[in-house]
């Protein structure tokens, strides 16, 4: 996990229960390493993500490894427990293993930097005139 604030980088590597208390946290967020699967989701709710009210932007990477078929439900509860406020301005995805978005993408009407990378299961974008 890699947190940036435009004055003063920040580095750290820990668990996403970590981010729990850390509400205050401003400018861009990037979280690295996550896994897949149902451990994965519920790692990823002690991330406490919808109070990071100030953050403008956040990236997540999951690690590169095949998905097992039986995960691919999980990456997508995984991926809507870390959606952060519907402020959020930039959202960056790589290797998503979920086959379609959560149905929280659509709240997310600020954003104006979305990008996918290497996101080989997705079938099915959300509706991105909405953003």
């Amino acid at each position: 996990m890699v947190a940036k604030n435009s004055c003063l980088p920040f580095w750290r590597n820990g668990g996403l229960k970590e981010l729990y208390g850390l509400n205050e946290l401003r400018g861009t967020l990037q979280i690295r390493r996550l896994r897949h699967g149902k451990d994965a989701l519920l790692e990823s709710k002690d991330a406490n993500m919808r109070e990071k009210q100030h953050l403008q932007g956040l990236t997540l990477r999951w690690i590169k490894e095949e998905v097992d078929e039986s995960n691919i439900c999980y990456d997508g509860e995984s991926l809507k427990a870390l959606y952060p406020h519907s402020n959020l301005h930039e959202l960056h995805l790589l290797r998503y293993g979920g086959v379609k978005f959560p149905s929280g993408t659509s709240s997310l009407s600020t954003l104006v930097n979305f990008s996918l990378n290497n996101c080989n299961k997705c079938k099915h974008l959300p509706p991105l005139d909405q953003f």
